[in-house]
């Protein structure tokens, strides 16, 4: 093409690398994006195992609303994120076919123009147009291949993070912080189902041997 028309194909590749970079630079936000959803989904499938896990007692004490507001919460933050990288997504595939459009608009009439003006040959121009799609989608291609890799990268670095996370504890020995007759104690016990509503705060309740307890 840089052989046939010179000034064409340098539009053409202006534009197409724009593109590129605009794919590049849209890259890091929709990654960053992508990392929290991969956070919040973690987040939602612990909800829903607690669910799962704890289904006769959700029933036995009437926790059917308070468990309701918390898997609630978390799916409107999970929905909120798709919803922010789909906006993202959507501006960069309509700036990408405005870019397309801008070029393949722009080559035929600034090739029209040359003709007119007798500075290039009518065939030189459908050559042009001809190589114009193959180009266009090599440059639209790598700016894609970029952002979809941002997103790969991310359930990467997640998977990385579940790896190098500290293995639970599965016995803590507590008996020395009791005293001879207790056996199960509580201090400064906080929780809740949900940010806005505290179930439990500074509880502390110490229970002996042999005792029964009702809270």
């Amino acid at each position: 093409m840089l052989f046939i028309e010179w000034r064409l194909t340098i539009i053409l590749i202006g534009l197409s690398t724009l593109s590129t970079i605009i794919n590049t630079k849209f890259s890091a936000p929709i990654r960053k994006i992508s990392n929290h959803i991969q956070k919040k989904q973690e987040k939602l499938i612990e909800k829903l195992t607690d669910v799962i896990d704890n289904i006769l007692l959700i029933k036995m004490f009437n926790l059917k609303k308070q468990t309701e507001m918390v898997y609630e919460e978390e799916n409107n933050a999970l929905m909120k994120l798709y919803k922010s990288q789909g906006l993202y997504r959507g501006f960069l595939e309509s700036t990408n076919c405005f870019l397309s459009l801008l070029g393949s608009f722009g080559i035929k009439v600034l090739g029209a123009f040359f003709v007119l003006k007798g500075a290039i040959d009518f065939g030189a121009i459908v050559a042009i147009v001809q190589l114009l799609n193959g180009v266009k989608t090599m440059f639209i291609g790598i700016g894609n291949f970029i952002v979809q890799i941002q997103g790969s990268f991310a359930g990467m670095e997640r998977i990385y993070n579940l790896l190098d996370a500290e293995e639970e504890t599965e016995y803590y020995n507590i008996t020395e912080q009791l005293k001879s007759n207790e056996m199960i104690a509580f201090e400064n016990v906080e929780f809740s189902y949900s940010k806005a509503q505290t179930t439990l705060e500074a509880l502390s309740l110490y229970i002996s041997k042999g005792s029964k307890v009702a809270l």
